[in-house]
């Protein structure tokens, strides 16, 4: 959570760097939606704005939503006019559509983690050692 919530406030560059690169006026990233060497920059961009944008909803929505959804926009149209033939960019196209819808809803959704909850876990193997002499 720490590591959300540095990014996810005040003038972080960081975070204006993941922005950048699903600005449509940043051509180098998102200027050619179809260019594949971008895209996995983009999704990778895509689902950390995810968790920042559900962090700290307040400060960057205003900043965040715009964006995101110029290039839901965009993602839609190129959808629309990419060749039948081309399944395969149909689909990296579509994949970072929803990441793009997941990241402008992402504050109505569950907060999730990545922290192994310790109380489900089973007990490691120094725990079941120390455990058998007691026994």
């Amino acid at each position: 959570m720490f590591v959300r919530n540095y990014f996810a406030v005040g003038d972080n560059k960081v975070a204006a760097q993941l922005i950048k690169v699903v600005d449509p006026s940043n051509a180098q990233f998102a200027g050619d939606l179809t260019a594949m060497k971008n895209m996995e920059v983009r999704n990778n961009s895509l689902r950390i704005l995810y968790r920042l944008h559900q962090t700290n909803t307040a400060e960057l929505k205003d900043i965040i939503v715009p964006i995101l959804n110029v290039h839901k926009e965009r993602l839609q149209n190129k959808l629309e006019s990419c060749a039948v033939d081309s399944q395969d960019l149909h689909d990296l196209l579509k994949e970072e559509l929803d990441l793009t819808t997941d990241a402008i809803d992402s504050p109505n959704r569950p907060m999730e983690t990545n922290l192994i909850d310790e109380a489900k876990e089973d007990k490691g193997f120094l725990n079941i050692v120390l455990d058998h002499g007691k026994e």
